[in-house]
């Protein structure tokens, strides 16, 4: 497994994943975003994540599309992926499952469901802040 907390963030770059970077570093992850699977798979090859969003759709890639190469990379072999996707629940799952992804989060994305998959995903042991809460409270 790679660095933790470091997150890779792939899909297009849109209000909904600039969002879930912000929470993200909120929550003391380095974030790197890539907005398509060509860019996802020269930055999985450069450096080591500890953990994958991706969402189904990319400018370059249809869900089916995307699924593929997630599934081949061997890069992910031992990190947690997280398939985001807005088809309904159980054909995500159905597809995430195929390329052994660990969780999936179908729209409408809220914090919420980020936090939940995260910590489905091994990461249940890390404080990880709710965006509104002050600085040193708890989580």
């Amino acid at each position: 497994m790679g660095d933790i907390r470091k997150v890779l963030v792939v899909g297009p770059i849109d209000a909904t994943l600039t969002l879930f970077s912000i929470y993200l570093h909120f929550a003391s992850f380095d974030v790197e975003t890539a907005s398509d699977s060509v860019e996802a798979r020269r930055k999985l090859g450069a450096g080591r994540f500890g953990i994958l969003l991706a969402d189904l759709e990319t400018p370059d890639s249809d869900g089916a599309g995307n699924l593929s190469w997630l599934g081949r990379c061997s890069e992910l072999l031992d990190i947690p992926i997280v398939i985001m996707g807005n088809h309904d629940p159980a054909e995500t799952a159905r597809l995430g499952t195929g390329i052994g992804a660990s969780d999936i989060i179908c729209k409408p994305y809220t914090f919420e469901k980020v936090k939940a998959s995260l910590a489905r995903s091994g990461f249940h042991k890390l404080s990880i802040p709710h965006p509104d809460d002050e600085p040193g409270s708890p989580p």
